[in-house]
């Protein structure tokens, strides 16, 4: 499927290479990177322009059997561009993979570990020197500081004000889309609370996107990120539960992949709350 969207040649497994995407009538759509995870596994990259067009391009040409998974991570993934002459060797003093030109030559991808993190490493840039792209989850480090990630932990399906993120939203302006829906909102008090929960300590499993969360038997939330916090050396989820519930000490259990685990609603900031570091 995805050698048919493409004019040129799909990379070996391993490597990467420049794709262009025509219409019709021969017109170039757009470009995209393609690396070659494994046999049938890519990890596609556009332009962060045009992010909204070319999801709908792939989406719009998927063959209907279901023989083809699309998944966007996006919102999973941040990029780092690491290039100029010692750029190898200023990154082979924290990654524990060889990256001399013999194990990862130009055009290459291999995963890559970075401290505690862990992510995909491609020899290629946009700056004409030698230099890598990395590639690595957002949940890294952002858990602890209380940053939400969008399309995750912000959508439509919740307004600023349940999402906890109050402080930017100025209702005595004298208009703004939403303002009244917002206005309407403060006055009634919203049903469902952002919160940041803690499981208990040892317990370093991740909860999905999507878990469920009780109180005892009863439902009262979704997760909608989860990770280890390496500044705190605990897992961490963020998620909406029912205001009964978001107080900070309220013990819940989170159900990950059918087992449930306790977690504790805790400070939303949990590392440098006071933002020191930050200041420094």
């Amino acid at each position: 499927w995805l050698d048919g969207m493409i004019t040129g040649a799909l990379p070996r497994e391993g490597r990467v290479s420049l794709a262009y995407f025509c219409n019709e009538s021969g017109g170039v759509v757009t470009e995209m990177t393609l690396t070659r995870l494994s046999q049938n596994r890519f990890w596609l990259i556009g332009p962060a322009a045009g992010y909204w067009h070319d999801r709908d391009w792939l989406q719009q040409h998927m063959p209907d059997d279901g023989s083809v998974v699309l998944e966007d991570v996006t919102a999973r993934f941040g990029t780092l561009v690491l290039a100029g002459p010692l750029s190898r060797d200023i990154l082979a003093m924290v990654a524990e993979q060889d990256l001399s030109n013999e194990n990862l030559p130009w055009l290459g991808a291999a995963p890559i570990t970075i401290g505690m993190a862990r992510g995909l490493v491609l020899r290629v840039n946009y700056v004409g020197e030698l230099g890598y792209e990395l590639h690595l989850p957002m949940e890294s480090m952002r858990l602890e500081k209380g940053y939400r990630g969008w399309k995750q932990d912000l959508s439509s399906e919740y307004s600023p004000l349940t999402s906890g993120v109050d402080r930017f939203v100025r209702l005595n302006k004298a208009d703004f889309i939403g303002r009244e829906a917002l206005l309407r909102q403060s006055q009634e008090g919203v049903s469902q609370r952002f919160v940041v929960m803690e499981l208990a300590h040892g317990d370093g499993t991740q909860a999905p996107y999507g878990s469920p969360v009780f109180a005892g038997h009863e439902p009262v939330g979704l997760v909608t990120s989860g990770g280890f916090g390496h500044r705190t050396g605990k897992s961490i989820a963020f998620g909406y539960v029912n205001v009964s519930h978001a107080a900070e000490g309220s013990v819940l259990l989170i159900d990950i992949f059918g087992e449930k685990r306790q977690a504790t609603v805790v400070s939303e900031v949990i590392y440098d709350p006071k933002n020191v570091r930050l200041r420094a």
